[in-house]
């Protein structure tokens, strides 16, 4: 029993890939953070390729401009009572020149 309430606290989800692009009519992400941790955790992304990656969760948000490669997935934006966001949650997948990801982090930015 007591196993059982431990579990039914987590609000974590298993990753669905139709969940996983839905969006809420704030163009949230509804899923995504609830999904993050059995993403991240049970399945193989390390080493997959780029049309992996996108076969399995979709085409990216976004790609950070500099010397590397790197895509980025939102998983949580909040706009406070502004524009401009004053939190933002991401997945961040560095490609290399093989097209494999070769790491991927969680990011925040606090505003």
């Amino acid at each position: 029993m007591i196993i059982g309430l431990i579990s039914s606290c987590s609000n974590d989800i298993r990753f669905e890939k139709q969940r996983w692009e839905q969006k809420d009519d704030l163009a949230n992400y509804s899923y995504r953070d609830r999904m993050l941790n059995d993403l991240t955790h049970n399945y193989k992304l390390k080493g997959i390729s780029f049309r992996q990656l996108r076969s399995l969760i979709g085409k990216p948000d976004g790609k950070t401009v500099g010397d590397s490669c790197l895509f980025y997935y939102n998983i949580r934006v909040d706009y406070g009572h502004d524009i401009d966001p004053v939190y933002v949650k991401y997945l961040e997948f560095n490609i290399n020149s093989d097209s494999l990801v070769t790491e991927f982090e969680i990011k925040e930015i606090k505003h």
